[in-house]
């Protein structure tokens, strides 16, 4: 990664800075992009002089294809892009306002869109380049009470998987990065539908609760994305455990559901699915 220009959305805290820090570790040169630029003028410190940082709303069309024109006129190239930036709405799909599932659709999925048709023609052009999606276990197998956060993360693993495919050959590579929890503010800053008579601070609280008691930190998902860009690997599982459980769900897609469903209701997840 000596000297390659490095992209990352959603940079000023969790996976996204971590993994700033963890190219700009390698020899990278890092672009950090935020939609919050207090925060993310404080993150360009810890990343250190061979970063440089700049606000992007990255739901808007322009605004990403003016960051991929900034970081390549002003770091002298881009070598690889990280749609790191994203948003949570949790809670029963019928609770679940529409105005949130756009929005969560317009930074989750649009920004990722809009990221390929403003770098990809650079890339083709130089032969080069590397795309980092980041989606999540939660784009692999729908969960209970996230069914529209599930939606726009399998929208991100299909979007990876069909470039990739239309990209074999061609020297540009794509990542698609899968993990389950991560200790970061996603849960915090993310919103949540309940029913009527529930508190959406105490839903949003409980849910903080879980991810936070098995969450890993976000520097081990960054440490897998470096790695994984170095290796040029599609799938990017910080998690080992998800690839068995995978397996195990389209041994049997039917006999999944059931099984997947009783997990979660007991509170159990996604590791019980792999028994009997």
């Amino acid at each position: 990664m000596q000297d390659k220009v490095v992209l990352i959305t959603g940079a000023a805290n969790g996976i996204g800075l971590a993994t700033s820090q963890a190219f700009a570790s390698a020899g990278a040169r890092v672009v950090m992009t935020d939609i919050e630029e207090p925060a993310l003028q404080k993150a360009k410190d810890l990343v250190g002089a061979n970063s440089i940082a700049f606000r992007t709303d990255v739901s808007l069309e322009s605004d990403v294809h003016a960051m991929v024109e900034r970081a390549i006129k002003e770091a002298g190239g881009l070598d690889v892009i990280v749609c790191n930036a994203g948003v949570a709405v949790f809670g029963p799909a019928e609770n679940v306002a529409i105005e949130d599932w756009r929005w969560m659709t317009d930074i989750n999925v649009w920004a990722a869109v809009y990221a390929i048709q403003a770098a990809l023609p650079y890339f083709k052009e130089k032969g080069s380049g590397h795309f980092v999606f980041i989606s999540s276990a939660a784009g692999i197998f729908g969960t209970l009470d996230s069914v529209a956060y599930c939606m726009t993360k399998f929208a991100v693993y299909g979007l990876a998987e069909a470039l990739a495919v239309s990209l074999d050959g061609s020297g540009i590579g794509v990542s698609v990065v899968c993990p389950q929890w991560v200790n970061t503010n996603l849960v915090d800053r993310g919103r949540v539908g309940v029913a009527p008579g529930e508190d959406a601070d105490e839903v949003k609280a409980e849910t903080s609760r879980k991810v936070q008691a098995a969450g890993i930190p976000p520097e081990s998902v960054a440490d897998a994305i470096v790695a994984g860009v170095k290796e040029h690997r599609f799938l990017i599982l910080p998690h080992p455990e998800i690839l068995p459980l995978a397996q195990f769900k389209w041994s049997d897609p039917d006999g999944y559901i059931p099984k997947a469903a009783r997990a979660h209701r007991a509170g159990r997840h996604m590791e019980p699915l792999v028994k009997p």
